[in-house]
């Protein structure tokens, strides 16, 4: 049984000042190694015994991964922005109004401030709250180690719970979300037993339109499956479409294939059960909001 109050293992602690430091610390691949960034999912695992790294690396001194910025046609986020300070850059975006709302409902004003997107990430939970409109919007990650850099899809980096494609000498740079393209919009819900709890399920839909066509529909859904799911069945069902009828046969049918595709189980948040049956009308809420919020800008 451990306290939930402190750390019982010893390790030792660093805390960089740049990326030279850091990456000097991270090529030494010897010693069972824990980055942190906020410490928000890390410290009370490591209180909780889930976690006893040997050596404890804080990235937040580290001012080169702390920005959130435009660079041309992309959002790029580096891996130390807090979740507070992303919230506030998307905010008069009204295309990512998913993004805005998936990173916002992560918890309450303190763990805003402190947690950070490349955490969130890395943490690799299933009911991650910024990771579906990340997803659903086809964001990447640049890694980097000392000597190389290299991209990947967020839907290849994330492997399973607590798994993530992330080799030892590496460390997430920053995060890459493309812009989206006129006639988007998009839409986050998400369900929880009490306010800013972890999630019974969350999701993330992205339409694209252009008059009464639908010309894409995305849609990823975290707390049903090992990792959060990019879904392929609503955009083969609406893809292409005319949408006449919200409340149509070619909608419910769409809904009824987001519930079909998650693979959720039973744990103590919710039951696989429920969750396939509201995933179907969280779709169809959320589809109709990203709908009439594309229209805007549809051409």
């Amino acid at each position: 049984m451990h306290n939930s109050r402190i750390l019982t293992n010893e390790f030792e602690f660093f805390q960089p000042a740049d990326l030279s430091e850091l990456f000097d610390l991270v090529s030494d691949t010897g010693v069972e190694t824990q980055l942190m960034a906020g410490g928000t999912d890390v410290l009370p695992q490591m209180k909780e015994g889930r976690k006893s790294p040997q050596r404890l690396i804080s990235t937040m001194k580290v001012k080169e991964l702390d920005f959130v910025t435009l660079e041309g046609n992309y959002i790029t986020i580096g891996a130390t922005a807090k979740l507070k300070a992303i919230a506030a850059f998307c905010k008069d975006i009204p295309s990512v109004d998913a993004l805005y709302d998936g990173v916002s409902a992560v918890g309450k004003i303190q763990i805003l401030n402190m947690a950070t997107i490349a955490g969130n990430i890395c943490t690799a939970s299933p009911a991650a709250d910024p990771v579906p409109p990340m997803l659903a919007m086809d964001a990447s990650l640049t890694l980097q180690s000392r000597n190389s850099q290299r991209d990947i899809a967020l839907k290849d980096f994330l492997l399973g719970p607590g798994r993530t494609a992330l080799r030892p000498e590496e460390i997430v740079y920053k995060v890459n979300i493309p812009m989206p393209q006129s006639g988007t919009g998009s839409e986050f819900k998400k369900l929880e037993r009490v306010s800013a709890d972890i999630a019974k399920i969350n999701m993330a839909v992205v339409v694209i339109r252009k008059g009464n066509i639908c010309q894409s529909c995305k849609v990823a859904v975290g707390s049903c499956g090992p990792t959060t799911l990019l879904l392929s069945g609503p955009d083969k069902i609406l893809g292409g479409k005319e949408i006449t009828d919200l409340e149509g046969e070619l909608i419910r049918e769409a809904g009824a294939s987001v519930s079909d595709e998650i693979t959720p189980i039973d744990d103590i948040r919710s039951s696989a059960e429920y969750r396939r049956k509201v995933a179907s009308v969280i779709f169809m809420d959320s589809f109709k909001v990203a709908w009439a919020r594309a229209e805007g800008e549809a051409l």
